[in-house]
């Protein structure tokens, strides 16, 4: 188990990084921030974020280190407290939260898009409305066994697993069709 809070994906406002911050400097916890900032001309509103909301607050305890790739983000996932997901739009999917749980690293997020089909409130993380709320449930995070945030993930994500669900669901298409 880790000493520090991490978070993970693109930096714009609504993957939600100042919520992060603002959970870390409540909790005196050191957080690692890591994810690309977009570099299209057209969209300064993510460099305009990172520039006024990230970028001041980073110091010996707030770090924001890039992009990673994959080798870098098992063990930033791994030697990691806690994975903060303070997301305020509805994603489709959270690959990353996905990750965090298959290194064995409790999630809290905020409960929206599919995060709540992904994280057992509880069991390998916990679902929050906002960050006063997961700060909150920090204090908690020692609940949660490692080892289940893998399982978790093992009997739901699995690729043999997910293989044969999508044969299950072309065959019934084709059943239906003739």
């Amino acid at each position: 188990q880790g000493s520090y809070l991490f978070s993970l994906g693109q930096i714009t406002r609504h993957k939600g990084q100042h919520h992060a911050i603002a959970v870390a400097k409540k909790t005196g916890l050191d957080l690692i921030i890591a994810g690309n900032i977009s570099e299209d001309p057209t969209d300064s509103e993510d460099r305009i974020y990172f520039d006024s909301e990230i970028k001041p607050h980073l110091g010996d305890s707030i770090k924001y280190v890039g992009e990673l790739n994959d080798k870098q983000k098992k063990v930033f996932f791994r030697d990691a407290y806690a994975f903060l997901m303070p997301i305020s739009c509805n994603e489709a999917f959270g690959l990353v939260v996905i990750e965090s749980l298959a290194c064995g690293t409790p999630v809290i997020a905020f409960s929206r898009g599919a995060i709540p089909e992904i994280i057992e409130h509880g069991k390998n993380g916990f679902l929050v409305e906002d960050a006063e709320e997961m700060t909150r449930y920090l204090s908690r995070i020692d609940e949660i066994d490692r080892e289940y945030c893998r399982k978790s993930v093992l009997n739901k994500f699995d690729i043999s697993l997910i293989s044969e669900k999508y044969i299950q669901v072309y065959e019934d298409v084709i059943r239906r069709s003739k």
